[in-house]
């Protein structure tokens, strides 16, 4: 299946692209750490990108700026502005 993410959570293009996702520590708090996914972007819209890889269904992308996202490292200490309950 294909997966859309928003464009403002890609980094790079193409088959060189990935995302940054935030993993929960606990899985109910809103404190957790990053994770880099490799991604081959297939297409792009307006607004989103359709993507293929390692990205699942469920997994939350850290969006922002381009040069924002590409200074961010793996396993580094993050916080959703997500409530911890998913809302």
């Amino acid at each position: 299946d294909t997966l859309t993410v928003p464009i403002n959570a890609l980094v790079g293009e193409g088959a060189q692209a990935y995302v940054w996702v935030f993993v929960s520590a606990t899985g109910k708090t809103a404190t957790g750490t990053l994770r880099r996914v490799d991604v081959h972007v297939l297409r792009t819209g307006a607004l989103r990108a359709a993507v293929a890889g390692k990205l699942e269904p469920g997994m939350q992308v850290v969006v922002g700026q381009t040069a924002q996202l590409a200074q961010l490292r793996d396993g580094a200490p993050a916080v959703t502005g997500i409530g911890g309950n998913g809302q």
